[in-house]
């Protein structure tokens, strides 16, 4: 039976961005544009890290 109700799912994801960061992980990935351009997803930069 298909469910057609909206469910509102609290997530956060922390991660690396920006240069800097020292992640050879990281390095030549940047993800933030394919979530930036999520449809309904909002998307938040902190200006400085804690």
């Amino acid at each position: 039976m298909a469910v057609r109700e909206k469910l509102n799912v609290p997530l956060v994801v922390r991660a690396p961005s920006g240069g800097g960061i020292r992640g050879a992980l990281y390095h030549s990935q940047s993800v933030e544009q394919f979530f930036s351009h999520t449809p309904g997803l909002k998307v938040n930069f902190a200006v400085h890290s804690i």
